[in-house]
């Protein structure tokens, strides 16, 4: 990997960085200018998950307490794991909700560097600077360094770990070893700080070992498995041994039931009742007789017991999952369509301090209906901008991700699957948020999209020369122009 990263230009991930840093900057600047005070208080943002990352860290800094209560007696805390909690805590204690949001910004630019690195590994220089500045001037990426979400720090780890993982997949690499327990770390540390990849560490772990035994053999593929899961282990071991100390269970997070629940189960009823999820939630609680999503997630001001509601949850998931099978398949692939098109409009209305975000019903739009126009026009210009650019990025990535996906997939190299491996995992997570999803939802496969796009972008306005196959081998990139498959 690193002979591969030597023959790119520096100077290619130069733009990409500049664009990020000035995009950041830009947005900070406007929001200390517009709305001062947001930056001085994380209370000010209105998402809860926001406002109760920020308390866990402070209250583990302040009083010794994970808990997401604001005062004392401090109920322990199992459904938020601690990684995003403690950086954000500690951040905000030492400069407020600016540091938070400034260290989010930095994380996006280093994320750029990575994706650079990762595609350019893989595809060549043209595509690492097209993947890293589609990655720098994302708006759901911007929209998310300027609250206090853990998506940020969640990538960035999660692309360091990609990134050690396709250089222990080359053949060639030395520290082979060593960079598997990097990898099994970083990936660790991610769901540390989100428990999205939960399940991730088993199926990396498996197409390794597959991977691994058709490569070098049985005995080297199952050692250096271990060494990955080890790494694995080491992050996330010491916390699920806390909550079996603390609350006889061990699991890392109750969240995972939640979501399965009373998002992806609650996609489904709300289509086959027509209702909304607050609705279909409840619908589900009294028929499996199980706790509502409210009782689950603030149990710690209500008395209730967090292990005894997942467990009767658990009992019930593949019933409320089989009820309705294809409306949960449907609901599905509705929340996808949803997380990839939808917009963050509204919530730069409200860190900017701008009028409110009016909808206009895209549908509507599309209709040329007069009604849908007025409303549209009737926003803040700056948000009518924002709409019309994300809406465009948003279609864009999704031609040309596919597209790209398609293209790399016919090339069967080992790094290339384990990337399509990554972002079907995340594409799954995603639709598994149900109906409801939003673009937050999409954040973990946008640094796979990104390079896929990049991929695509670069292949269509690709041109043989003279010397037509090295421009070739350049545009296909480095390992995969070396035969590693």
């Amino acid at each position: 990997m690193i002979s591969a990263l030597t023959c790119l230009s520096k100077r290619s991930l130069a733009v990409p960085l500049a664009a990020c840093a000035a995009i950041n900057a830009a947005l900070l600047l406007a929001i200390w200018g517009c709305n001062p005070e947001y930056m001085r208080d994380y209370r000010i943002n209105g998402n809860q998950d926001a406002r109760q990352y920020v308390l866990l860290g402070r209250n583990i800094f302040l009083y010794g307490a994970y808990s997401r209560n604001s005062e004392p007696p401090f109920v322990a805390d199992i459904f938020r794991t601690p990684g995003y909690p403690v950086v954000a805590g500690g951040l905000d204690l030492i400069g407020g909700a600016a540091l938070i949001y400034g260290v989010q910004a930095i994380l996006h630019i280093g994320l750029c560097a990575v994706v650079w690195a990762l595609a350019g590994t893989l595809f060549g220089e043209r595509v690492a600077c097209a993947a890293a500045f589609l990655v720098a001037i994302y708006p759901t990426l911007l929209a998310l360094n300027v609250q206090a979400m853990s998506e940020m720090l969640f990538l960035f780890l999660l692309a360091l770990s990609v990134l050690a993982l396709t250089a222990t997949l080359n053949p060639c690499q030395k520290q082979a070893r060593r960079l598997d327990v990097i990898a099994g770390v970083l990936l660790g540390l991610a769901i540390l700080v989100r428990p999205a990849g939960l399940y991730l560490p088993i199926l990396i772990a498996s197409f390794l070992a597959i991977a691994g035994v058709r490569a070098h053999g049985f005995a080297r593929a199952a050692s250096r498995t271990v060494i990955f899961l080890l790494g694995v282990a080491v992050c996330l071991a010491p916390w699920i041994a806390r909550n079996y100390a603390t609350f006889g269970v061990a699991t890392l997070t109750t969240n995972d039931t939640v979501v399965m629940i009373h998002f992806t189960g609650a996609g489904a009823y709300q289509i086959h009742h027509n209702v909304d999820r607050e609705t279909a939630s409840a619908m589900i609680a009294r028929e499996f007789n199980i706790h509502t999503p409210d009782d689950m997630w603030n149990y710690h001001l209500k008395g209730l017991s967090p292990v005894e509601m997942d467990l009767q949850a658990r009992g019930a998931l593949f019933s409320v999952l089989g009820r309705y099978p294809a409306d949960l398949c449907k609901s599905c692939a509705l929340g996808l369509v949803k997380a990839f098109l939808s917009h963050d409009a509204a919530m730069f209305a409200d860190v900017l301090k701008l009028r409110p975000w009016t909808p206009p019903g895209t549908g509507g739009l599309l209709r040329f209906e007069d009604g849908a126009w007025h409303r549209l026009l009737g926003n803040h210009p700056f948000l009518i901008v924002v709409f019309a650019l994300q809406l465009h990025l948003n279609g864009a990535l999704i031609v040309l991700g596919l597209l790209g996906a398609l293209l790399v997939a016919r090339q069967r190299a080992v790094q290339i699957t384990l990337l399509l491996l990554f972002a079907a995992f995340f594409l799954a997570v995603c639709a598994a948020s149900g109906i409801d999803a939003f673009t937050r939802f999409s954040a973990p496969t946008l640094p796979f999209a990104c390079v896929f796009a990049a991929v695509a972008l670069v292949r269509l306005g690709f041109r043989d020369g003279p010397e037509g196959e090295p421009h070739r081998r350049q545009a296909v990139g480095p390992l995969i122009a070396q035969g590693v498959h």
